[in-house]
């Protein structure tokens, strides 16, 4: 359905304000969608259906995009992310499973806005499209980054962690990469962890506009000590994090409790949908075609109206 929303509502797609000039190139990013069993912790059920739980992280509300909103963790891709150092330290997916199929996907190029609406300007060339196993890398260097979290392959103890921890500081600070980080821990990253979900860019209106590919990935079996799950915000760009089922976050959301993007809500959405992990895994089993996502926006005095692909006018609002 169409969403029609007040003009303060335009933080739900990450920015403010009425389009100007030519649209700005998106920019490459990755995005992780972290879920765990909520009744592996142990705690109760009692008013939150599903036992489905998320990883969500709080930007800080200084920031230009997505201010002070709850967000999965995620950035922008590096170059670094398909260096031959990074991928030394990674476990590729195996090219017989069904993630295997949509592995380069994400490479894409942006696919250009939808018809009818302004082209870029041709001063802003696009670089040379990423390997698609940069978008991988990415959503966990991300994760780790934002949440303390780490996929790797290898089991995480207790003084593994705390070692993490440690160069986790370092990587923050930019005293070594995150190969280098990778390295000196003797892990490699669980890329097999991850499935390739959907694809949002965010509207041409926008000054500032991502190319995001999101991701799903099961905590795995080998985060076996409890700090393992815990949600360490970096004090940048978060500033707090929490595991949440899907219907709790959209009722505080509706509540006005929260913010959320509007990618973040219908994710939620989709999480939503799958009633235990088992369910959700199932589903992440089967090969999918992920089609680009990009809202249409229009403006008309203090209202802005919300187009997704699908839906009733996207394809003749001019």
């Amino acid at each position: 359905m169409a969403a029609d929303v007040p003009s303060s509502s335009s933080t739900e797609l990450g920015t403010s304000g009425q389009p100007s000039g030519q649209p700005v190139v998106p920019r490459d990013a990755s995005t992780l969608i972290l879920v765990r069993d909520r009744l592996s912790t142990g705690e109760s059920d009692l008013g939150n259906p599903g036992s489905i739980e998320v990883c969500m992280v709080l930007r800080r509300a200084s920031l230009e995009f997505a201010a002070g909103a709850y967000v999965f963790p995620g950035g922008k891709v590096e170059a670094a992310d398909a260096s031959e150092e990074i991928l030394a330290q990674s476990v590729q997916q195996n090219e017989a499973s069904p993630g295997a199929l949509t592995r380069d996907a994400p490479g894409a190029p942006y696919p250009g806005p939808p018809s009818g609406e302004a082209q870029r300007s041709p001063l802003e060339a696009r670089p040379e499209p990423l390997p698609g196993i940069a978008f991988f890398v990415a959503a966990l260097r991300e994760c780790f980054e934002e949440t303390g979290i780490l996929l790797a392959s290898q089991r995480l103890d207790r003084d593994r962690l705390a070692a993490a921890r440690q160069c986790r500081r370092d990587l923050l600070l930019q005293r070594v990469t995150f190969a280098q980080l990778l390295k000196n821990l003797d892990v490699t990253l669980a890329l097999d962890a991850l499935h390739y979900y959907s694809r949002w860019i965010t509207p041409a209106f926008s000054p500032q506009r991502f190319d995001t590919r999101f991701f799903v990935a099961v905590t795995p079996e080998a985060h076996t000590a409890p700090e393992a799950h815990e949600v360490s915000p970096d004090r940048g760009e978060t500033v707090a994090g929490i595991w949440i089922t899907p219907a709790e976050a959209a009722r505080r959301h509706r509540a006005g409790e929260i913010e959320l993007l509007l990618p973040t809500v219908k994710h939620l959405e989709y999480m939503a949908e799958y009633r235990s992990i088992a369910e959700l895994e199932h589903e992440l089993a089967r090969p999918r075609d992920v089609a680009p996502v990009e809202p249409r926006v229009t403006f008309a005095g203090d209202d802005v109206t919300v187009l997704l692909p699908g839906e009733p006018g996207f394809d003749t609002q001019p």
